[in-house]
């Protein structure tokens, strides 16, 4: 009987123990199989998404991809470019190959358009005894897209987003046809044309005078560009008058009506020496003459004391027989201040001096080696271009410039063929742009075999 109670102590101790044991594993199971499936990279992926790109905090998804910031933008940039283009929309999460690396990769799209790429790294974790799967590395995918031309008198200076641009940003240099008729230390509007390129948002655009003036900056739709706003000086009445006396008087010299022509051009200037062995334009005699249609326009001033203007007017002199003949003189005449207040012209042409002379950059570039840069005149019709290493293999076709197309592919364009030289000849017309230039290489024994 002793025997039978121990027995079955003991029996039921033992099944107590066996249930205790299973308990204990099955706790120590539920725990793994609750780890093991966290760990899993589809439940790691959904654990990213949901809290990094669910409702996304993007200045923290830049600071996380590493991404380092541009000349002109940061992460508020970025910040701003991503809430612009996602707002309240859902993200898809999708994967796709991560090469040979053995890590998981995935991309984060707004419909087709990817955003950002992450990826997921494997680790042995010995005391689990299984793979965790952890956030790796987070690639920003951003179009920089936004370019930006500025136009500025020379001397001003252009902020993009608070930093200065320096002469390397401007592409085109732009004076006027005065600059060849002004004395020498003098010369007219010169402007220059500045581009920035591969900006995420629109920038802020400032430009500053040379006494560092914060001056008005507009846009222009029809060309594109931000110009500062150009305050646009008007004669005055005593230049006027002056001017047109002084066209008057000329014409009045050149039929003879008078001949104090150095109280109206400066005795010591080319062109009244020029305007002295011109002759006459009445050969015959006069009756009388008046003046119309007078009119002042393309006034440009230069310095305090010089300042150029076109002065167009109708001349009709009256001939003893009773006929008229008419002259319309049509020109720019160059005016300087004397000491005693009065004016004399300096210089005359009948071209039009406000037409604008331009000079663009060229630079040729193989790869991101600089060959060549320089400004050329835009209506050259003639470049030379500079020597460049052919590939063994390939023969050079010519120089192209890069075009990105709607799907944001980028080709090469040819464009110039040079000769043997290096010379390339512009077809007549042809206005030169602001480029960058590639060279272009093909097979050779394609060529040869074609």
């Amino acid at each position: 009987m002793r025997k039978g109670k121990v027995f079955y102590k003991v029996y039921f101790t033992c099944i107590v123990l066996f249930f205790i044991g299973m308990a204990c594993i099955l706790v120590w199971l539920y725990g793994w199989l609750r780890d093991y499936e966290a760990s899993q990279p589809t439940a790691k992926c959904n654990q990213v998404v949901a809290e990094l790109f669910t409702n996304p905090d993007w200045g923290e998804i830049y600071d996380l991809s590493g991404m380092e910031d541009s000349v002109f933008e940061g992460k508020d940039a970025y910040v701003s470019y991503m809430k612009d283009k996602v707002k309240d929309a859902e993200l898809i999460c999708s994967e796709t190959s991560a090469g040979l690396s053995g890590d998981k990769k995935y991309y984060m799209k707004l419909g087709e358009e990817k955003l950002l790429s992450f990826t997921l790294v494997s680790s042995e974790n010995p005391e689990r005894g299984i793979t965790e799967w952890n956030l790796g590395e987070i690639s920003l995918v951003v179009n920089r897209e936004q370019n930006v031309r500025i136009l500025k008198e020379q001397d001003h200076t252009v902020f993009i987003n608070g930093i200065k641009l320096d002469e390397s940003y401007t592409v085109m240099r732009t004076q006027t046809l005065a600059e060849n008729y002004l004395p020498e230390g003098i010369h007219g509007p010169r402007f220059e044309l500045q581009s920035v390129h591969g900006l995420l948002v629109p920038p802020e655009i400032s430009i500053k005078d040379e006494a560092g003036n914060q001056l008005e900056v507009i846009y222009d739709s029809e060309t594109d560009i931000y110009r500062e706003q150009q305050n646009s000086a008007s004669i005055d009445d005593n230049e006027r008058k002056a001017a047109l006396a002084i066209a008057e008087g000329y014409c009045e010299y050149m039929i003879g009506a008078t001949n104090n022509l150095s109280s109206l051009f400066d005795s010591d200037t080319e062109i009244y020496k020029t305007i002295r062995q011109n002759e006459s334009w009445m050969q015959q005699k006069y009756t009388g003459y008046r003046f119309e249609n007078e009119t002042v326009s393309d006034y440009c001033r230069y310095t305090d004391d010089l300042f150029s203007a076109r002065i167009s007017l109708s001349l009709n002199v009256t001939r003893n027989n009773g006929t008229i003949k008419q002259y319309s003189p049509d020109s720019n005449f160059f005016f300087r201040k004397q000491a005693d207040g009065s004016y004399l012209a300096i210089e005359m042409t009948n071209l039009d001096i406000q037409q604008p002379v331009s000079e663009v950059r060229l630079v040729y570039r193989d790869d991101e080696k600089i060959l060549q840069d320089e400004f050329v005149r835009s209506d050259s019709q003639k470049l030379t271009a500079p020597p460049v290493s052919v590939p063994e293999g390939k023969s050079f076709s010519g120089w192209a410039k890069e075009e990105i197309d709607e799907a944001g592919r980028t080709t090469r364009v040819l464009l110039f063929i040079p000769d043997e030289a290096g010379e390339i000849v512009l077809p007549g017309e042809y206005e030169l742009e602001p480029v960058t230039l590639y060279p272009v290489f093909e097979d050779s024994t394609k060529e040869q075999g074609e």
